[in-house]
C-alpha cells in the first residue's frame, strides 16, 4: 500500500480516521507513506476506483461485497481482525444530558428495540435493506445481516475497548486526548 492513494470521504471523518487506523494496520505513516484523498460517498468512491484516481477506499459490509462482486480485493477487515472502533454511537452535548434526561430515555429505548428488532426479523430486515439501497442484490443483503448480527450490540452499549482505540488515535493529533478515559466520554445511564 505504500505510495498509494486512499479514497476517504471528506477530512475529519470516521473514513478519515479508519484509514489512519488501516494504515497502522499495515505498518504505514499515513501521512508520508500515504496519498489521502476526499473522494466523496461510497459510490464516488467506487467511481474513483473504477476510474483509477483512487487505488483503494473504506466501505462498510455491504458496500465491500458490492466491491468484491466487482471484481475489487479485501485488503481490510476490521471484523475478522477484532478491530474495535466506536462507529455507531448515540452522541449529546452535556447540557443536554444535563437539561433534558427523559428525551434522551425517550430516545435511547426505541433505539435499543429496534436494533433487537432487526436482529430478530432477518427476511424483514433483509427486505428493508434491499428496498433503501438500490444496488444491493439480496445475497448481499442477507451476508450483510449477518455481519449485523455479530456486530451489532443488543443493548446498543458502545464499546470501552472502542472508544478507547478512538482516544488514543486523537491523542496523535492532540495529546491532551490522552487526560480522558473512555468511561469519561461514556454515559450508559440513558439506556434501558
Amino acid at each position: 500500500m505504500k505510495g498509494k492513494k486512499l479514497g476517504i470521504t471528506r477530512f475529519g471523518s470516521n473514513t478519515d480516521f479508519i484509514a489512519r487506523l488501516a494504515a497502522a494496520e499495515f505498518g504505514l505513516n499515513p501521512k508520508t507513506d500515504l496519498t489521502i484523498i476526499q473522494s466523496g460517498s461510497p459510490d464516488a468512491r467506487l467511481n474513483a476506483m473504477r476510474a483509477r484516481v483512487i487505488d483503494a477506499t473504506f466501505l462498510i459490509s455491504k458496500q465491500a461485497m458490492v466491491a468484491r462482486k466487482l471484481g475489487y480485493n479485501l485488503l481490510l477487515d476490521f471484523i475478522d481482525k477484532d478491530i474495535e472502533y466506536a462507529h455507531i454511537a448515540v452522541i449529546a452535548r452535556d447540557d443536554t444530558l444535563k437539561n433534558q434526561p427523559e428525551m434522551l430515555r425517550r430516545f435511547c429505548a426505541p433505539h435499543v428495540d429496534a436494533i433487537r428488532y432487526h436482529k430478530t426479523h432477518k427476511e424483514e430486515a433483509v427486505k428493508k435493506s434491499l428496498q433503501l439501497q438500490k444496488n444491493l442484490d439480496r445475497q448481499i443483503a442477507e451476508q450483510a445481516y449477518e455481519i449485523n448480527l455479530r456486530t451489532l450490540p443488543d443493548d446498543a452499549r458502545v464499546s470501552v475497548k472502542g472508544v478507547q482505540l478512538v482516544i488514543d488515535a486523537a491523542a496523535l493529533e492532540d495529546p491532551k486526548a490522552k487526560t480522558f478515559t473512555p468511561q469519561q466520554l461514556m454515559d450508559l445511564s440513558f439506556l434501558p
